[in-house]
């Protein structure tokens, strides 16, 4: 009889599907009905590794020696195959009930009712498919048997596994093994009935339910679609069944099972139904060396979190088992559950709060490991950001955890340094310094007052801790360990650090830079703090090394003072109380007299060079180095003809050939000095061989300087060289004696030998690789370079005919890179010469590393306002290179080229082609469009309209990524690695400066503004950020973040809506034309209201780093005063982009707000962990806060179990109650009492499952240690047996709830009739 699920089949499609050959070699389309939905996975089926049976003769198909043509026959047959089974399936007809043995695994499906017209039809696809089956086995031993020849390294034919335990257990619990299981003659469905009915045989052996669980994964693995049809009701009992075994390697496989098939929160139901969860509570307070099993179940509980909704299944008993691994140090899964908590307290904080999962994840900020302590730091990062969750944070005392080990004083040298690390990192963050704000910054405070202690290790590990956040220093043991630095570039977005070198300063020179601003709000914090007093006491009353550390942490900050914090807030008086400290300490230390001055002096001249000419044209230092050079020069032109011939004799050129016997300094000073005045050089030339002497020297062919080794020595005889041909072209009388001087014919020679054309050829040519390597021979090209800077030396150098020389040696066939670099490198540029067409020739025509080489070397061109506009056009020509590097180096350099409007017009006159560069073009592009000129230029393209357009869709949200990605690399001072090569050239773009936005250039032009008034996008901007501000004056901002209310996808795209719209406003802020909009909108008012008032702290930080860019204005300042902000300007007046509040307690009163508006609720709270008063208290007799009485636990065992207890067994229950409670204070004592209740009451703990509930559920309320938990679930009861008992308990009440367990409805799927009955789950012995 059909049952009633049966649905009609139209067998049209099946006649067609006959009729049609295509259809019945395999490709047919037709949907599978039978046991699987979803036939995609057979298609791909991987080749079985069984081998056992014997190979039949190959069908159809032709002997085929290539791999190749093998490989595509196979695949061609698995089309066939499946194509067979498709056809099979639609005209499938009632099978034998013999053949439904096992299968009430699956769903409730429907079989087409049996056709005799279709009877020919399946009986000849049937013989399609037994063919294909075999053709299939034969040619994959054939393709086994070519790989065996191909590859003699895999001489192995077939993996042999070993018949013991240990071997399976291995090879079991790999999730990256999926041996594929042979389908070749068998359907899936009946493969997995069997492999399902072979695990619920109790007589089976450990190893074979070892295999057929490996073997049952494997088979989910290859078949996900076959998770679904699962009924989970009929293979839970072959869960409990394994999850029951003797075996930690078996209950091992079965929470292995219950991972794969775990797909949504229906599955995930069913298994808390089984006690699937309670199970894994228990294995996890097992001994760490049962590793398999509690492995897996961890797992388990991980896989929990990748369903939607999953971790709001978790229950807190579940919490609190991954809790105790998380808390014990020597547990091999403590990581696996450090990780599991730090997404946990991200996912659900309340429940993780309720079992003091926080605390497990502050204890290990400052207990390490340090891998651990990074993701742990994050995470409580994370959680300080909004306010639903920072509550949970600040409950537990965070920061005051945070900073325990300093307040300690007697913390280890190493924890003391992982902790530091981690506190510049909580410190550099916007919601970890507001954190630290919490009642006036009394943490910071605290940390301030450790300089005090007797400790110099701790002195310098807090004075380093400053040094970083205030972007001075990095810590130098974060450098110095491999492990950390590591776990540092990962937490910092993998940013290298530079192990060279350490010290890095705040560049102030950059005034578009906002991350100064962050900067000067710490540092303005700190000194608020006391810092400043207490680094004075430091210096002044001890005498080590952290004396000077933190002198030169005092002086930074007086120099970063001086420049960020407005004028009101640090005057000039602060600075100079520094004074009279030097010279106190001087006096107290009399055995550092120049360290503590030098310190100084080197910090303020050398460190901080630059810092005091924010807004200046030029620095003041390179003003006073070449006055005091031309000082110098003056100084040794006006000596006498008796001290003059001193000098030459003092030189020893006359009375010895011995160069290393020559006094080269003062031939230096002789050539600056008195031979530059005509004069005296012809008197020496025409009465002395001095000249004639030295220049011999340096000629090639006389071996002395050519031959000379390539030393640092070696440099001065360069440098000698130079001056000489320096001092010939500044007089008529010296060029003529240069052009009538061997020298230059013998470097021409020497050129000619390494030049093809020439017809000269040298064995060992003075410009031979190996010789400019090694010797000072690259010399010759700086003293040509000399020539090239004159026109004298330029007609020279054509008289000798270099110039045609160079041009042979630039072609790319001759191979001489180095010669062309250096060349390239030494000459000077700034007259219209052959030089310049040289240069042209190899930056485009030079294969691509010489490109690459001559287009960077365009930058030091660029500076020198004679060479600018030559230099311009190469890079415009540049541009359209092949090679995109080359077209990346130009852009970079233009924009950096491009600072005014004179330079931009000049570049848009030569018409750039930057459209085909895309992204990487942007920045010159709208530098370009910030001028009325350019905005004409890029109108007529297009570029304007199209651009506005891509801005208001999707770039403006963009731009929040790329900005933030700044911000963290800039705050957190990591540098990339700078190569030898790379540091030798000029900085090509400014890595602090703010990405450009477009709408913020747009508005620097009229035509932009009339272009972004005719858009509402302005106003809708506007709109967003006072819609915010209004959320927050109507306090219904806390709602926003509520996902009860808000879903997570509805608060991301607000907040980012939000932030793209502060960005966007603050870059139209930062110009003239912009200000005026703002304070047109009124929107500074808004956006200043947030900031000083939202809950989100993070938006606190983007807001603030927003003012920041509109005080760049005079109006911005203006209107920025008048909402509580003080601003600065530069060294000539001109506002810099800085802006503080002038209230420091009042722009951090929204965090004590944050600390105090948010409770948590008073369910969580009572659920809590009682403190250990409230355990005395039950101790002292006032137990019925939390005991039980009788009718009390009879109610809630009862509703545990679904049955009454016992009047005389609540007795025991109370005992055993009372005794864990008091194991909460007296572990050894609770302990005996327990273990004198089992003796008296065997039965009961053997027997009794509520006992066993009781104990789960006191678990769950209040936190024991592993070793108490380990006890009562694993010593005292026979957990075993109770489950047993507890699960055939839950089964009965199952039946008598309903006659029938429901199955899931398959659409369109047969039905497989359940012909046997399900074994009841028992613990095998």
């Amino acid at each position: 009889m059909m049952p009633d699920a049966v649905q009609s089949v139209d067998l049209s499609a099946v006649d067609d599907a006959r009729k049609n050959p295509v259809l019945r070699r395999g490709h047919s389309a037709l949907s599978m009905q039978s046991g699987l939905q979803n036939t995609t996975g057979f298609q791909s089926m991987k080749k079985s590794e069984s081998q056992d049976t014997p190979s039949p003769k190959l069908k159809s198909v032709p002997s085929l020696s290539n791999l190749n043509l093998l490989q595509s026959e196979l695949a061609k047959q698995k089309r066939m195959r499946a194509g067979a089974e498709k056809l099979l399936r639609v005209s499938d007809v009632s099978l034998p009930s013999s053949h439904h043995t096992g299968m009430s695994f699956l769903g409730n499906q429907s079989l087409p009712a049996y056709n005799n017209t279709t009877h020919k039809a399946r009986m000849r696809t049937q013989s399609e498919l037994e063919d294909a089956n075999r053709n299939i086995i034969t040619l994959e031993k054939k393709i086994e048997a070519m790989k065996r020849i191909q590859d003699k390294e895999t001489d192995q034919t077939t993996r042999t596994r070993s018949n013991t335990l240990a071997t399976n257990v291995s090879d079991s619990f790999s999730d990256d093994a999926r041996t594929p299981i042979d389908m070749s003659t068998t359907s899936p469905t009946w493969i997995l009935a069997d492999i399902l009915q072979s695990l619920g045989d109790k007589d089976n052996s450990p190893e074979f339910l070892l295999n057929k669980s490996n073997e049952l994964v494997v088979f989910l693995q290859q078949y996900s679609s076959l998770r679904e049809d699962l009924v989970l009701t009929s293979i839970g009992h072959r869960l409990q069944f394994l999850l029951l075994h003797n075996l930690s390697e078996v209950v091992a496989c079965g929470f292995r099972i219950a991972r794969y098939i775990l797909t949504d929160l229906s599955t995930l139901s069913v298994l808390k139904s089984l006690r699937v969860d309670s199970f894994a509570i228990i294995s996890l307070a097992k001994d760490p060396k049962y590793t398999a099993e509690r492995e897996q179940a961890l797992k388990l509980f991980r896989k929990f979190l990748e369903i939607d909704g999953g971790v709001h299944e978790l229950s807190i008993g579940s919490f609190r088992a991954i809790v105790a691994v998380a808390e014990t140090n020597d547990d091999a899964l403590r990581p696996i559950a450090l990780e599991t908590l730090c997404e946990l307290a991200l996912l659900n904080p309340q429940s993780l709060y309720k079992a003091n999962g926080l605390r497990a994840i502050i204890q290990s900020i400052t207990d390490g490991p340090f891998d651990l302590s990074a993701a742990s730091t994050a995470t409580i990062i994370k959680m300080f950001e909004l306010p639903l969750t920072r509550t949970y944070v600040l409950q537990e005392y965070t920061i005051s955890s945070i900073i325990a080990p300093f307040m300690d004083g007697h913390a280890k040298n190493e924890r003391l340094q992982n902790v530091a690390f981690l506190l510049t990192i909580i410190l550099k963050t916007w919601p970890g310094m507001i954190a630290f704000s919490e009642k006036s910054f009394s943490h910071l405070k605290g940390l301030i007052s450790c300089l005090t202690y007797d400790s110099p290790s701790l002195r310098s590990i807090i004075v380093h801790v400053f040094l970083d956040i205030l972007r001075i220093r990095t810590l130098p043991w974060v450098q110095s360990n491999k492990t950390r630095t590591d776990s540092y570039q990962n937490f910092t977005y993998t940013i290298t650090h530079s192990s060279k070198n350490n010290s890095r300063k705040v560049v102030l020179e950059s005034e578009s830079s906002i991350v100064n601003q962050h900067t000067a709000l710490l540092l303005r914090a700190s000194i608020d703090c006391g810092l400043i007093d207490k680094l004075k006491s430091v210096i002044l009353s001890n005498n080590d090394k952290s004396t000077r550390k933190a002198l030169l942490l005092l002086s930074e900050i007086m120099t970063l003072a001086s420049s960020l914090i407005p004028k009101e807030f640090f005057h000039e008086r602060d600075y100079m109380a520094m004074l009279p400290l030097v010279r106190e300490s001087e006096v107290l230390h009399k055995n550092l007299p120049t360290a503590v001055s030098f310190l100084v002096e080197r910090n303020v001249r050398k460190e901080g060079k630059g810092r005091y000419s924010l807004g200046m044209p030029g620095k003041p230092v390179d003003i006073i180095n070449q006055f005091s050079k031309e000082a110098r020069s003056k100084v040794r032109y006006m000596v006498d003809d008796s001290e003059f011939k001193q000098m030459i004799a003092d030189t020893q050129v006359m009375t010895t050939k011995d160069y290393t016997k020559w006094n080269w300094n003062l031939l230096s000073d002789l050539i600056t000095g008195p031979l530059m005045s005509p004069r005296r050089l012809e008197e020496t030339i025409k009465t002395t061989k001095f000249l004639k002497r030295l220049m011999s020297f340096f000629r090639p062919f006389k071996y002395r300087f050519s031959a000379s080794r390539k030393t640092k020595s070696s440099q001065k005889y360069i440098r000698v060289g130079c001056e000489i041909f320096r001092m010939f072209l500044s007089c008529q009388e010296g060029v003529k004696h240069l052009s009538e001087n061997k020298l230059l014919p013998q470097i021409a020679e020497c050129l000619a030998q390494v030049d093809p054309y020439s017809g000269i050829t040298a064995a060992d040519p003075v410009f031979s690789r190996q010789k400019l390597e090694n010797t000072a021979c690259h010399g010759y090209f700086k003293m040509l370079g000399v020539l090239s800077s004159d026109p004298n030396g330029l007609q020279m150098l054509g008289q000798w005919w270099i110039y045609n020389m160079l041009y042979h040696i630039t072609e790319r066939r001759t191979g001489r890179d180095d010669l062309v670099k250096l060349f390239i490198k030494e000459m000077d540029y700034r007259y219209q010469t052959h030089l310049r067409i040289l240069l042209r020739k190899v930056a485009t025509t030079g294969d691509t590393s010489m490109r690459i080489f001559a287009t960077n070397h365009l930058a030091n061109l660029l500076l020198i306002e004679e060479c600018q506009d030559f230099a311009c056009s190469i890079l415009v020509t540049q541009l359209c290179d092949p090679d995109m590097e080359v077209c990346n180096i130009a852009v970079k350099l233009l924009d950096h080229y491009c600072s005014d409007k004179e330079k931009i017009l000049q570049l848009v006159k030569k018409r750039p082609s930057l459209d085909h560069l895309g992204r990487t073009a942007m920045p010159l592009l709208l530098r370009i469009m910030s001028t009325d000129v350019g905005f004409r230029y890029l109108s007529d393209i297009n570029f304007i309209d199209s651009e506005l357009e891509s801005w208001i869709e999707y770039k403006n949200l963009s731009y929040i990524y790329e900005v933030e990605k700044l911000l963290a690399v800039e705050i957190f001072n990591v540098r990339p690695v700078l190569t030898t090569a790379s540091a030798d050239e000029p900085s090509t773009s400014d890595t602090r400066s703010v990405p450009q936005h477009f709408f913020g250039e747009l508005v620097k032009t009229k035509s932009g503004m009339n272009i972004l008034g005719s858009t509402e996008t302005f106003t809708s901007f506007c709109n967003t950020i006072s819609s915010y501000s209004a959320r927050i004056y109507n306090e219904h901002e806390v709602e926003l973040y509520d996902t009860n209310l808000t879903s997570m996808f509805d608060q991301e795209k607000l907040i980012l809506d939000l932030k793209a719209s502060l960005w966007a406003v603050g870059h139209i802020g930062s110009s003239d034309n912009g200000a005026i909009m703002l304070e047109i909108s009124g929107v500074v008012e808004d956006i200043s209201y947030i900031c000083y008032n939202t809950l989100n702290w993070t938006l606190k930080g983007t807001c603030f780093y927003v003012l920041g860019l509109i005080a760049q204005t005079s109006e911005g300042m203006e209107i920025l005063d008048d909402l509580g902000w003080s601003t600065t300007v530069a060294a000539n007046g001109s506002p810099l982009p800085l802006c503080l509040p002038k209230s420091m307690s009042s722009f951090f009163n929204c965090a004590e707000n944050g600390f105090s508006s948010q409770k948590i609720p008073a369910d969580i709270l009572t659920q809590s962990e009682p403190e250990s008063s409230e355990v005395a208290e039950m101790l002292n007799g006032r137990r019925s806060q939390v005991q039980l009485s009788k009718s009390s636990s009879s109610s809630v065992v009862s509703s545990l179990l679904g049955t009454g207890i016992p009047s005389h067994d609540m007795v025991l229950i109370n005992s055993v109650l009372e005794s864990l409670i008091d194991m909460l204070v007296n572990v050894s004592k609770a302990m005996t009492s327990l273990t004198k209740l089992k003796h008296k009451h065997a039965a009961s703990f053997e027997t009794e499952p509520a006992l066993l509930l009781l104990a789960l559920e006191v678990l769950s309320k209040y936190k024991y240690k592993p070793s108490a938990r380990r006890y009562v679930l694993l010593e005292l009861f026979n957990y075993g047996k109770m489950m047993e008992l507890l699960l055939k308990k839950d089964r009965k009440r199952s039946k008598e709830q309903s006659s029938y367990v429901p199955r899931k409805q398959t659409t369109g799927a047969t039905t497989i009739e359940e012909q046997h009955k399900e074994p009841s789950p028992t613990r095998p012995t």
